[in-house]
């Protein structure tokens, strides 16, 4: 999956306009979003972050 802040700094796009084009949110399409907000990763999230303590969610919500 190639993600929209790639595929627009290719294009020479402003970081504003990189938005998610499977969903429409409104969103910047950047790794943040791929993994904390993406729809078709709701249950990769659900697997992998339930097993974590939350101050390690935290860290890597800060990391992104």
């Amino acid at each position: 999956m190639q993600l929209e802040v790639v595929l627009g700094a290719w294009k020479g796009m402003p970081y504003a306009k990189k938005l998610c084009q499977s969903y429409y949110l409104g969103k910047v399409e950047d790794e943040e979003h791929l993994c904390l907000v993406y729809p078709n990763t709701q249950k990769v999230r659900e697997r992998f972050c339930s097993t974590l303590p939350l101050t390690h969610i935290s860290i890597l919500v800060e990391l992104m």
